[in-house]
C-alpha cells in the first residue's frame, strides 16, 4: 500500500502533529512501528474511516485515543482475560501471545463496534499481519497485511471478511476527523 493510494480514495486532511515525533513516540514505546501505520497517522491524525475503524494516535487529546497509554491498558485487561482460560482453552479459542512476547501481539485501533485490531509483532513492522478480535468473545481473524492495505481494500469494499460492515458510498465520510485542540 502506497499513501498516495489512500490519498487517491480519502483526501488528507491537513492534520500537523503537535508535540510529538515519530521517534520520541517509538522511543518512549520501546518499539518501533510499521511505516504505513506512521504515514497515515501523520497524514490524517485522529478519526474514524468510514464511521468504523479508529486509530490510536500519538499525542490525542482524547485520552481514550491515546497510543502512549490505551495500548498497555488493553494488553493488561487482555492479561486477565486470558488468565482465566485453560491452555486447551486459549490454544483453541485465542492461540496468540501478548506483547511484549516475541511475535505478541499489539493493539494499535479499534473499531465503532468494539472489536480489537492487533498487529502481530515479530520481524520487521512493515510485515506484521494485523489481527482482528470480536468484542464479544476471542475469535479473530487475521489479515496478511498491515493497516494500510487493511483500509484501501475497505474503503473499495474489497474485503471478503464478515468482520467488517459493508461500507456506505459515501466520500464524505471516508474519514471523519477527530478534534486536534
Amino acid at each position: 500500500m502506497s499513501i498516495e493510494s489512500l490519498n487517491a480514495l480519502a483526501p488528507p486532511t491537513g492534520y500537523t502533529a503537535q508535540g510529538w515525533t515519530w521517534p520520541r513516540v517509538e522511543e518512549s514505546m520501546g518499539m518501533k512501528l510499521p511505516n504505513d501505520f506512521k504515514q497515515i497517522v501523520t497524514c490524517y491524525g485522529p478519526g474514524v474511516w468510514l464511521d468504523w475503524i479508529i486509530l490510536y494516535v500519538p499525542g490525542a487529546i482524547n485520552r481514550h485515543l491515546a497510543l502512549e497509554s490505551v495500548p498497555w491498558e488493553i494488553l493488561d485487561g487482555d492479561r486477565g482475560v486470558l488468565s482465566d482460560l485453560t491452555a486447551e482453552q486459549r490454544a483453541e479459542e485465542f492461540p496468540y501471545l501478548l506483547y511484549p512476547e516475541p511475535g505478541g501481539l499489539f493493539p494499535f485501533a479499534y473499531t465503532s463496534g468494539g472489536d480489537k485490531l492487533y498487529w502481530r509483532t515479530g520481524g520487521h513492522p512493515d510485515d506484521w499481519p494485523i489481527v482482528e478480535n470480536d468484542s464479544r468473545d476471542t475469535a479473530t481473524t487475521e489479515f496478511p497485511f498491515g493497516i494500510g492495505e487493511l483500509l484501501v481494500r475497505y474503503l473499495r469494499d474489497e474485503l471478503d471478511e464478515e468482520v467488517f460492515p459493508r461500507p456506505e458510498p459515501r466520500p464524505d465520510k471516508l474519514f471523519v476527523p477527530f478534534p486536534t485542540e
